[in-house]
């Protein structure tokens, strides 16, 4: 039997959101709403127990399973039905906060680039991933520092859309973002001089923030993400309650 005041307590101090709507959700409403709170909650945990992935695989699925009575078939989204499979995910690879979809995210980008029409959407990728290995192949081979300007051009407009899976000219190294010039100090040379193993002569450079490496992106200390992103907290007066909500601007 599944008792619903044990929920309850258990995510009482992990949502507010669930405090702001005790009084407006009707109870069919909050309980199915407890059920996703308390499952990814639980799979967010640092130290997360066999018992608890499996109460909260219980809880997310019959979360699922509840959608289409509660808010209709058209809810019934992808995304309502990975959650079914999110506990099965932290049993292979750890709680959720320790793995990211954002790199193969990133990639949908690169293959939406490989094709162009909507007859043959598989053949067109393949022949488009296929071409650009062979570009990159012959830039590994034929392209230098020496090469002009327009090569380098042309070489880099057909392959930028595959930054994440070529190497560049440059022995698998390609650089991000805008460079900044800068003057190497004395603790800049020495470190510089300990990782080539070699004598630099030259006090100036272009500093990157970031930077891909043989399939591995590094990042700067001085590197901060994008501040396009705003967020507001909305008060809302109500007659019966105060309730409130968080508001994420782009």
């Amino acid at each position: 039997m599944f008792s619903w005041s044990l929920l309850l307590k258990s995510v009482q101090s992990s949502s507010t959101a669930l405090l702001f709507l005790k009084e407006i959700l009707p109870s069919c409403f909050l309980n199915h709403y407890f059920l996703f709170v308390y499952g990814i909650y639980t799979l967010l945990g640092d130290s997360i127990s066999m018992s608890a992935i499996c109460l909260a695989e219980v809880c997310l699925t019959k979360f699922v399973i509840k959608v289409e009575e509660l808010y209709g078939l058209s809810s019934c989204k992808f995304n309502v039905h990975f959650l079914t499979h999110l506990a099965h995910c932290v049993k292979d690879c750890g709680p959720l906060w320790a793995t990211s979809t954002f790199t193969f995210e990133s990639h949908n980008h690169v293959l939406i680039n490989m094709f162009h029409g909507t007859q043959c959407v598989p053949k067109q990728i393949t022949d488009t991933f296929l071409l650009r290995n062979k570009i990159s192949s012959l830039t590994r081979t034929h392209v230098d520092d020496n090469s002009s300007a327009c090569l380098k051009e042309a070489v880099g407009k057909l392959t930028e859309n595959a930054r994440f899976t070529h190497n560049s000219a440059s022995g698998g190294l390609l650089s991000l973002g805008s460079a900044k010039l800068v003057t190497l100090n004395a603790s800049m040379l020495i470190a510089l001089e300990h990782l080539l193993n070699l004598t630099v002569d030259n006090h100036c450079g272009k500093m990157y923030n970031r930077f891909l490496f043989n399939h591995k992106l590094y990042s700067s200390v001085n590197y901060t993400r994008s501040k396009r992103h705003t967020n507001h907290n909305v008060s809302v007066q109500h007659p019966a309650a105060n309730y409130g909500m968080m508001v994420l601007g782009f």
